[in-house]
């Protein structure tokens, strides 16, 4: 009805005014290309006259939802994707197949999530962990600064970081000489294949303290996943302490640092039944005294040997973690599941040792 009312409208001022309708739609403000539209429109006439959705043909979802699963799926991308888009593009649209594909992926990293072995660590001061890691800092400016980070295992007990440039190998000894001597040193430092944490300086720390290093596997960082966790933890609460903050040089970053681990140190966690980690480091640590430590060493030596020589195509680092490993189960120090079920049969694995 407002259609016609408005063309009536025009026509009447047109045939009144003596103008064209050329002339009067601008001074009306109204486009002559909607006037002619919408006489086309009052007269019955289809104004588009284009091609509806193509029809998609039935496809056997079974055999969509096989291909699917079969699909090489990574933890954020499927490969293949594109290849089984096309050949079932007659019937469904891409933005379906998407969500098909999405949600086997998510289903294929919960299977492979629930099949990864998952250690526990039952103790305090067994095992301690470093690592280096990038922080960019929250508006940008100045780039990244280096986190050096390090923690306890058993209780998630952080200490303060370093903060800065990398690390080079002396301030790593440093920070862990300063360590060692204050809480007293682990029995073994778990760390990637880092120069900095590999430093002669920082192997000479150890070997003062009969501390037994621990390397993961070459490019395997879920080896040393606490501590890759951590830094989440760290990188968080570090946003928190500085957000809104006009940003400080890289070296004043240590002190918004330490606060913001302090806090983390005092949140409870159910993990460590409801403790905090402040208090499960320093209320149930295990102490190793300098014999002690040297008899587990020299087990640890012998049990690598005999993996060696048991073995074939076994590399002296693979079987020095195994070997640490077992030992760590024997003790009961650690225990190991998967999809929450402890492993029955590595304990039973002993050979008469």
């Amino acid at each position: 009805m407002m259609i016609r009312a408005t063309l009536s409208m025009i026509r009447e001022l047109a045939q009144t005014c003596g103008i064209s309708m050329r002339r009067l739609c601008p001074a009306v403000g109204i486009s002559r290309s909607n006037v002619v539209r919408w006489r086309r429109r009052a007269h019955g006439t289809t104004l588009l006259q284009r091609p509806g959705p193509r029809k998609l043909q039935a496809a056997d979802i079974a055999a969509v939802t096989s291909e699917i699963k079969e699909l090489a799926h990574g933890r954020y991308r499927s490969r293949g994707t594109s290849q089984l888009y096309r050949k079932y593009s007659e019937s469904y649209s891409r933005r379906d197949m998407e969500e098909l594909i999405e949600a086997a992926r998510a289903e294929a990293n919960r299977d492979r999530r629930s099949q990864q072995r998952r250690i526990t660590w039952n103790r305090s001061g067994v095992a301690w962990s470093m690592d280096d890691t990038e922080y960019r800092r929250l508006n940008g400016q100045g780039g990244t600064v280096m986190l050096h980070n390090l923690q306890d295992l058993g209780s998630k007990y952080k200490f303060g970081p370093l903060c800065g440039s990398l690390a080079i190998g002396e301030e790593v000894a440093g920070n862990l000489h300063r360590r060692f001597s204050q809480h007293g040193a682990p029995l073994f430092l778990k760390r990637d294949w880092g120069g900095n944490l590999n430093h002669s300086a920082v192997n000479e720390v150890c070997a003062d303290f009969a501390v037994l290093p621990l390397n993961s596997p070459v490019c395997y960082p879920p080896y040393n996943g606490a501590v890759e966790e951590a830094q989440g933890e760290l990188k968080k609460g570090l946003n928190n302490q500085i957000a809104g903050i006009r940003w400080q040089p890289a070296e004043d970053l240590e002190p918004y640092a330490g606060v913001a681990v302090h806090e983390i140190n005092h949140q409870p966690r159910p993990c460590l039944g409801g403790k905090t980690a402040c208090e499960v480091f320093f209320h149930s640590r295990a102490t190793f005294t300098k014999p002690e430590r040297k008899a587990i060493y020299e087990w640890l030596v012998d049990r690598q040997n005999s993996i060696i020589n048991g073995v074939s195509n076994v590399s002296r680092e693979a079987a020095w973690r195994i070997a640490v490993e077992q030992w760590l189960v024997k003790t009961e120090f650690i225990t190991i599941s998967i999809n929450k079920q402890v492993l029955p049969d590595f304990q039973a694995g002993w050979n008469q040792n």
